[in-house]
């Protein structure tokens, strides 16, 4: 998929540690067909001086996904994203704690109880199209 700058999009990394998880972004220029710089919403620079801003390929950028709220809550074993560490983690929920969930991280054995505001619907960009 093609990209221009100002859209809004998120980034995965390949990083050890990092796969799962998305960042929001504003994509800034296009340096090729397939290279991007974008600038990251919640991601800083090391001084902490202003946004993070990076050199990235077209296969670790998507679309940012429109807004998806569970309008009944989530289901246990359903697939969510959760807003965690200034990105979105892909898990699922195992149990509910009270008013919150409790989500196990797909690439991690690591698990935490989170708010319904802290999470959205899992989706996948496949092929140009959510699902």
């Amino acid at each position: 998929m093609a990209f221009k700058r100002g859209d809004d999009v998120e980034i995965t990394s390949k990083e050890d540690g990092f796969e799962g998880s998305f960042y929001e972004a504003i994509l800034i220029a296009k340096v090729s067909d397939n290279d991007y710089i974008v600038q990251y919403n919640t991601l800083m620079k090391d001084d902490l001086s202003g946004p993070l801003r990076a050199f990235m390929s077209g296969d670790e950028i998507r679309p940012a996904p429109e807004e998806m709220t569970a309008e009944n809550g989530f289901q246990i074993k359903q697939r969510v994203d959760v807003f965690y560490h200034d990105g979105w983690w892909t898990g699922k929920v195992i149990k509910t704690v009270g008013s919150k969930y409790r989500v196990r991280f797909e690439h991690s054995e690591d698990q935490g109880d989170y708010s319904s505001s802290q999470m959205r619907v899992h989706r996948d960009w496949v092929n140009g199209q959510w699902v």
